[in-house]
């Protein structure tokens, strides 16, 4: 989707755009919109070349049938970090209702009552996007999940769950001549189809764990991050069988030579899987500002 392409009256699109000025040496940011059922809001971060965008819901929360996408441009040396107000609720599907619905190209077939959030965004040399290619683009992605609403009896109860995570490296800035670096798939899905069996088909792979992350880093400019990561997953190998569930286990492993670490991880509690997502990025202060990685 281009800039001057951009339509306010099309439901559930985003754009973001920033670069550094070259009159001031200051981010910029170039374009900002939205329209239902996400509103962006920016932020300042205290850093000279770093901004952030808070990503919303109207409702604090997307319901079946509902979709948007996000198209987000990071100019040179810029960093952008975008995020939410809170973890993105969505809700149980209902009968007759209104679909709040965008065109988003997928491989994975759409039916009307799903849920899609799609994200594409295109980095600069030496920009960095934090979501909380070579030459030397810095990125981090966050994408988590839990296992619902427990005080409302939801764990593992959805139909279906995908999250598609894909990275490519742009030759000479075509985008259409692209080498796929990272592909990562999540994928539980009820093979009962609403029978009432009491249990999803996927539960028992899944418990008792309540909460999965998996936590993405590419770039040069987090090799000291990468380097702690790889460094912790070492210290805590576990061999042979354990005899008590460890409240929170994870993995990690490199991608495209090196340049990339991916992080996946569950536990037994959300706010442990936080603790340990904070421990990972201790550091990242320094490139995205303080108060905005708490």
């Amino acid at each position: 989707m281009a800039e001057d392409n951009f339509e306010k009256k099309v439901i559930g699109l985003g754009y973001i755009e920033c670069e550094i000025s070259q009159l001031t040496d200051l981010i910029l940011l170039k374009k900002l919109e939205s329209t239902y059922p996400i509103k962006l809001i920016s932020t300042q971060t205290f850093k000279d070349k770093a901004l952030a965008i808070y990503s919303l819901t109207y409702g604090g929360g997307l319901v079946s049938g509902d979709s948007y996408k996000l198209v987000i441009k990071v100019g040179e040396n810029a960093t952008l970090s975008l995020l939410t107000q809170a973890s993105t609720k969505v809700y149980k599907k209902r009968q007759n209702h209104s679909v709040v619905n965008a065109s988003v190209n997928t491989s994975i077939k759409i039916r009307d009552f799903d849920v899609i959030q799609s994200l594409t965004c295109y980095l600069n040399q030496n920009s960095l996007f934090c979501l909380l290619p070579e030459p030397v683009t810095n990125l981090i992605i966050l994408d988590w999940f839990t296992s619902g609403r427990m005080s409302n009896g939801e764990v593992w109860k959805f139909e279906k769950y995908c999250s598609l995570n894909q990275l490519f490296l742009l030759k000479d800035g075509d985008c259409k001549d692209k080498i796929c670096i990272f592909n990562d798939c999540w994928l539980l899905e009820d093979e009962h189809k609403g029978i009432n069996s009491g249990e999803t088909s996927y539960s028992d792979r899944v418990k008792p764990y309540q909460c999965y992350g998996t936590l993405i880093l590419y770039g040069a400019k987090l090799d000291v991050l990468k380097q702690n990561i790889l460094k912790l997953n070492a210290d805590n190998i576990i061999t042979g069988k354990a005899l008590n569930l460890p409240p929170l286990i994870f993995s990690s492993s490199t991608f495209s030579n090196d340049n990339g670490l991916v992080v996946r991880v569950a536990a037994l509690e959300t706010i442990l899987l936080k603790n340990f997502i904070l421990n990972c990025l201790d550091g990242l202060q320094k490139l995205i500002g303080k108060n905005i990685f708490i």
